[in-house]
């Protein structure tokens, strides 16, 4: 099921404060956000609406997800070692996101900012393609409320160990608050049944 979303019924994160309304810019490009479950069709209608917009007006894809669920499903590919290393790594990660628990290791912490980084760096390409005039179609759109899922900082959910996790855990935080401040003028929200949802591998991994 496709819900087109108004803007302002979007959750608090991704609204202007009205004391913040003047510090917004104004982009000249429209902005439209896929967001939804994993294999909801997120890409496959974000490629397809990219293609069909660019026959009449500047168009530009930016994914904005972290890539983090294809990786591990690429090292569970890995002979031998792979399915064993894959179940650690997401062991790890779900940790990261549980409330309650503690973040495992500074290198774990490490790789998890190293994601949103990445993110955020999509993102200033987005913002760039506005300012220039172009529309833009993302697959994926971050939110700062809700932390360790639904695309929100993956740092903020569990408690830090050390000092530099915890610099790690504001930092990134801070990282989704910019990114919260730029709202889409459309968000397409994918859904899925919860049939297709039980018998989809793509489920029991979503993060």
């Amino acid at each position: 099921m496709t819900v087109l979303t108004d803007c302002s019924h979007h959750p608090a994160s991704l609204q202007a404060p009205a004391k913040n309304i003047l510090r917004i810019p104004r982009y000249r490009g429209k902005l439209i956000a896929f967001v939804g479950s994993d294999g909801s069709g997120k890409t496959t209608l974000t490629s397809h609406l990219s293609i069909e917009l660019a026959q009449d007006r500047p168009t530009t894809y930016v994914y904005l997800g972290l890539g983090s669920g294809d990786l591990g499903r690429r090292i569970g590919q890995l002979p031998v070692i792979g399915h064993m290393l894959e179940k650690k790594l997401s062991k790890k990660a779900k940790t990261t996101r549980t409330q309650g628990e503690k973040i495992p290791g500074s290198l774990t912490a490490l790789v998890v900012y190293a994601f949103s980084l990445k993110r955020y760096f999509n993102h200033l390409k987005m913002q760039n393609a506005l300012r220039a005039g172009l529309t833009v179609v993302t697959d994926r759109y971050p939110q700062a409320e809700i932390a360790g899922t639904c695309d929100g900082p993956g740092l903020s959910a569990a408690q830090p160990g050390n000092f530099f996790v915890a610099w790690l855990r504001k930092s990134e935080a801070s990282l989704y608050q910019r990114m919260a401040e730029h709202h889409p003028d459309l968000i397409i929200r994918l859904d899925v049944s919860p049939q297709v949802a039980e018998v989809d591998p793509v489920f029991q991994t979503e993060v």
